[in-house]
């Protein structure tokens, strides 16, 4: 399991594949270098942490990871009106 954890103390646990499959869809939405490397430093060590981060670039990751998600739903959306 891999974990996304935020300032609110609430985290989400997910399956390591789907961590990975989101955290680097999400890398195609981020610009800046520092912010690709804490991506690829969530999924290296399995936890992306918002509240351990800047504050602005929790931000940044936050819009990535919701770009991403709703690029996968819409993925899983099609795949399934195509069976």
């Amino acid at each position: 399991m891999a974990v996304i954890s935020f300032r609110s103390a609430e985290s989400w646990f997910v399956a390591k594949y789907d961590f990975r499959v989101l955290l680097e869809k999400a890398m195609k939405y981020v610009e800046n270098e520092s912010d690709q490397y804490a991506l690829r430093q969530a999924i290296y060590m399995e936890g992306l942490h918002f509240q351990r981060q800047p504050a602005e670039r929790s931000r940044r990751l936050a819009s990535a990871l919701g770009l991403a998600a709703g690029e996968l739903r819409r993925q899983q959306l099609l795949k399934k009106d195509g069976d």
